[in-house]
């Protein structure tokens, strides 16, 4: 059985903060070629997975989509970002999307998937 995960508390990197967070039902996960939407940038090296989920409840801040509607996370490693859990289509979890400010107008981004709550 998969590792149940708390809700994030703690930034994954000093400096970090939630930019937003939403439960949302995972879609599809394709690779990098068979996908041509827009995708916010997650991992930036050796990044060859999309992970495309419907965004069901927004918990906090202002993602770049709203209830019902689809937004998309470019990762490297689906299995580590989701932490074991279910890759099927409709798992259901909390996403937290941290955000921190490296240098002038770059931005890293930083997804914490959890159990919804």
């Amino acid at each position: 059985m998969p590792e149940k995960r708390p809700v994030p508390e703690e930034p994954p990197v000093p400096g970090a903060t939630v930019e937003y967070a939403f439960v949302g039902t995972l879609e599809n996960i394709v690779q990098t070629s068979g996908y041509s939407g827009r995708a916010v940038v997650i991992d930036r090296r050796d990044a060859w997975w999309v992970l495309v989920v419907r965004v069901d409840k927004v918990k906090k801040g202002d993602p770049p989509v709203h209830d019902g509607n689809k937004i998309a996370f470019l990762v490297h490693s689906p299995s580590r970002v989701l932490g074991g859990g279910s890759s099927e289509p409709g798992a259901r979890y909390r996403f937290t999307v941290w955000r921190k400010d490296v240098e002038e107008g770059e931005v890293h981004r930083y997804l914490e998937v959890a159990p919804p709550s």
